[in-house]
C-alpha cells in the first residue's frame, strides 16, 4: 500500500516536469554560460585589433591649429650711416597658424607587417579559447543531462526491486499465516523491504541532485522538475573507432601562440631598420612665411622622413633573442600538446571500449538474474525453495537491474567523452 501511495507520488510529480531534450539543454547552456560570452566578446576585440593594425598601413592626416598672444615681440634694429635708422619688429603680437599634414609609411623594416601578423594570431587563439570553452560547455552539459538520465534508470530500476521485495514480503507473511514460515523468515522479508525503501529514497535524493546540476548548467529557476525527454537506444552490438578525427582547438592555440611569436621575433628584427616615410603639408597662418609681414598667407610642403635609431645597450639584441627562445618554447609546448592530445583520444576510444564491453555484460548478467529469479519464484512457491534463497536471488536481480540501467547510460557518458576527445561536431548535438 505504501509503495502504491509513493508511486502515485512520483508518477504526479513527472506529470508536472518539464520535458527536456538534449539538444534544447545544450541551446539553453549555450545561451546561459558567461564564460562562452566573455570568450567571445575576446574573440571580438581581437577581430578589431586585426582592422587597427591593417589601418596602420594607410595614410595619416594630421591637423594642428594654435593662437597665441605675446606682450613683446622682438624687433630687428638697423642703423644706416647718414639715413638714421631702420626698426623691424620680428612676429606679432598675435600669432595664428594652421598646419595640415598627410604622412605615409613606406618602409617600416616589417613592423607593419609583424603587427597584423600579430593581432591575427592573436584573434586565433582567442577564436580557440571560445571554442574549447564552447566545447567544454557542451561537454558538460551532456553529462549533467545522461547524469539525470542514470540517476533516473536506476530511480526505476530501485521501484522495480521495492516492488519485487513487497511481493515477496507478501508471500512470506501468507506462508507465516499459514504455518509454512517461521519468524525469521517474515524478519528477512521485512529486512529485505526496508532495504529496498532505502534504495528507492537514496534513488530519488540522486536525482534531486542531478536535477539541481543541471538546472544550475542551464540557468533555470532551481526547484523545476526536470524529465529528460530523449530515450537513449540501446548501444550497439559492436563498436566502430570513428574516422572523423579533426584538430581539437588546444591544438590549434598552440598553434596561434607559435604563429604569434614568430610575428613577435620578426617584430624585434624590426628594430635594426630604419623607417621611411613621405609627407605633404598645408600651412596658413599670420603671419606664416615672412615673419616681418602680419598677413594671412599659405605654403605647401613635401618631403621624406628617415628615421634610425639604436640602444648602445643591445637593448633590440636582448628583445630580439628573448623572441626567439619564446618561440622555442611555443614550439616545444605544440609539439606536447599534440603528444597529449592523440593519447587522450586513445584513451577516451579504450574508456568507450571498456563501457561496451561492461553494458554486454550487464545485459547478459541481467538477463540470467531474470531467468534465474522467474525459476526461484516458481521453486518457492512449490515449496523446492526456501525464503532465505528467494531473497538472495531477487537481490542479485535487483543488482543486476541497476548496473544494467547505469552501465546503458555510461556508454554514452563514454561517447560523450569521446566526441570531445576527438572534436567530434556531435558533441553539440542531441542523442
Amino acid at each position: 500500500m505504501r509503495y502504491l501511495l509513493f508511486s502515485f507520488l512520483l508518477l504526479a510529480g513527472a506529470a508536472s516536469a518539464r520535458e527536456l531534450r538534449l539538444e534544447q539543454a545544450l541551446c539553453l547552456a549555450e545561451e546561459h554560460s558567461r564564460a562562452l560570452k566573455e570568450a567571445e566578446a575576446t574573440r571580438q576585440a581581437a577581430e578589431k585589433s586585426i582592422s587597427a593594425a591593417k589601418a596602420e598601413r594607410f595614410p595619416t592626416l594630421s591637423l594642428e591649429a594654435t593662437a597665441r598672444y605675446v606682450d613683446e615681440v622682438p624687433s630687428l634694429d638697423i642703423k644706416l650711416p647718414g639715413l638714421g635708422s631702420l626698426s623691424r619688429d620680428f612676429g606679432s603680437n598675435e600669432s595664428y597658424q594652421t598646419d595640415l599634414r598627410l604622412s605615409i609609411p613606406l618602409y617600416t623594416g616589417g613592423r607593419l607587417s609583424s603587427a597584423i601578423a600579430l593581432a591575427g594570431s592573436t584573434r586565433d587563439y582567442r577564436t580557440a579559447m571560445a571554442t574549447i570553452a564552447r566545447d567544454q560547455l557542451y561537454l558538460q552539459t551532456r553529462l549533467d543531462y545522461l547524469g539525470l538520465h542514470r540517476a533516473a534508470a536506476l530511480d526505476r530500476a530501485a521501484q522495480a526491486g521495492l516492488r519485487r521485495a513487497e511481493i515477496i514480503q507478501d508471500d512470506i507473511r501468507a506462508n507465516y499465516d499459514a504455518g509454512a514460515a517461521d519468524s525469521v523468515d517474515l524478519l528477512d522479508a521485512r529486512l529485505a523491504f526496508t532495504k529496498a525503501e532505502f534504495l528507492v529514497r537514496q534513488a530519488r535524493i540522486n536525482v534531486k541532485a542531478q536535477t539541481i546540476r543541471l538546472l544550475s548548467r542551464l540557468g533555470l529557476a532551481a526547484g523545476e522538475p526536470l524529465v529528460p525527454a530523449d530515450t537513449l537506444p540501446e548501444p550497439p552490438e559492436t563498436l566502430l573507432k570513428s574516422a572523423s578525427v579533426t584538430a581539437r582547438p588546444e591544438l590549434e592555440a598552440a598553434e596561434s601562440i607559435v604563429r604569434l611569436n614568430q610575428a613577435r621575433l620578426k617584430n624585434e628584427r624590426a628594430a635594426f631598420f630604419p623607417t621611411l616615410a613621405a609627407y605633404g603639408g598645408y600651412s596658413y597662418g599670420k603671419p606664416n612665411i615672412d615673419p616681418f609681414r602680419n598677413e594671412w598667407n599659405d605654403n605647401f610642403s613635401v618631403g621624406a622622413q628617415l628615421q634610425w635609431s639604436f640602444n648602445l645597450g643591445g637593448s633590440a639584441m636582448s628583445r630580439n633573442r628573448a623572441a626567439s627562445f619564446d618561440l622555442e618554447a611555443a614550439r616545444r609546448h605544440h609539439d606536447d600538446v599534440a603528444e597529449s592530445l592523440s593519447r587522450e583520444s586513445d584513451l577516451a576510444y579504450e574508456q568507450l571500449r571498456l563501457a561496451h564491453e561492461q553494458y554486454l555484460t550487464s545485459h547478459t548478467e541481467h538477463r540470467i538474474a531474470s531467468a534465474n529469479y522467474a525459476f526461484a519464484r516458481v521453486q518457492y512457491q512449490n515449496g523446492a525453495l526456501t525464503s532465505n534463497r528467494l531473497l538472495e536471488i531477487e537481490a542479485a536481480l535487483s543488482q543486476a537491474e541497476a548496473s544494467l540501467a547505469a552501465a546503458g547510460v555510461d556508454f554514452y557518458i563514454a561517447q560523450s567523452a569521446y566526441y570531445y576527445a576527438i572534436a567530434d561536431e556531435k558533441l553539440g548535438k542531441g542523442i
